[in-house]
């Protein structure tokens, strides 16, 4: 199985081999080439609150050193580093009014950027169309497990995300990974182009309206796609604390048990 990994966002302080190890494990028995899309500055992973949010950026952070180490062993297909400062300077005025507006959750202040980064992952993939499934990925993730059975060529076109357990929210796109067919590549797309109608539309699943999930869940509804969980939680943000490597192996197997996952995890406690 041929898959592209889109990896968008921030370059963060996570142990650069720790995420090599559960990378190699997610995409162990397939063919996978990777795409790097990121900011000019490194940040960190820090827990989902305010003071974290408005961290400052990490200083003298050699974001080509840590990738070479993270990504070690995968094909890396290209990589694009992208100016935030510039960014936000071109922002049209209609995204500012939202990027900046108080109306708004705090804690959705980062979903502008974290949408247009996926935008451009999916620009800068090349033959998209030849691969058999495409993944959006993050830079402070670390993965637990490698992809399992509902990737089946013979099902339903779907879009896959981690919803279940600690993780539910309903009627939801996790904007930390999911994975669709080549031809579902609008739920990368769209959010982005789409963001003022998305932003202002009616829909409530009780998540702020500027929040990434909820957008990206409007994105699939817009172009009729199904959203269906992954039945393993392959992933979470590693947020600098063993108790969150192991929160995240914890929920990883909280629906679908294999012994043999214990195993690629054990290997990776070293890095820990």
């Amino acid at each position: 199985m041929k898959i592209a990994l889109l990896f968008s966002g921030q370059i963060r302080d996570i142990n650069p081999r720790l995420f090599n190890a559960g990378l190699k494990t997610l995409i162990n028995g397939t063919n996978a080439d990777a795409y790097l899309t990121y900011w000019d500055q490194a940040g960190i992973s820090g827990c989902h609150n305010i003071e974290n949010l408005f961290a400052p950026k990490l200083k003298g952070f050699d974001v080509q050193n840590y990738l070479r180490t993270a990504f070690d062993g995968i094909n890396v297909v290209s990589e694009r580093r992208l100016k935030e400062e510039k960014w936000e300077q071109e922002l049209p005025s209609q995204y500012v009014e939202i990027y900046k507006s108080p109306e708004f959750s705090k804690l959705t202040i980062n979903s502008l950027p974290q949408l247009y980064q996926i935008y451009e992952s999916a620009r800068t993939a090349v033959n998209l169309q030849n691969y058999d499934y495409v993944f959006r990925c993050r830079f402070d993730s670390v993965f637990v497990s490698k992809i399992g059975p509902e990737l089946n060529r013979n099902k339903p076109e779907k879009i896959y995300t981690i919803n279940f357990g600690k993780a539910f929210c309903p009627q939801r796109v996790y904007d930390i990974f999911f994975y669709c067919k080549p031809n579902q590549i609008k739920v990368f797309t769209d959010p982005w182009e789409n963001l003022v109608e998305f932003v202002n539309s009616d829909f409530n699943n009780g998540l702020d309206r500027r929040d990434a999930c909820r957008i990206l869940y409007l994105a699939c509804q817009k172009n009729h796609f199904q959203v269906e969980t992954t039945p393993i939680r392959y992933c979470d943000v590693y947020r600098g604390s063993p108790k969150y490597f192991f929160d995240i192996v914890k929920w990883g197997v909280s629906r679908e048990f294999d012994i043999r996952r214990c195993f690629d995890v054990l290997k990776m406690l070293r890095y820990i």
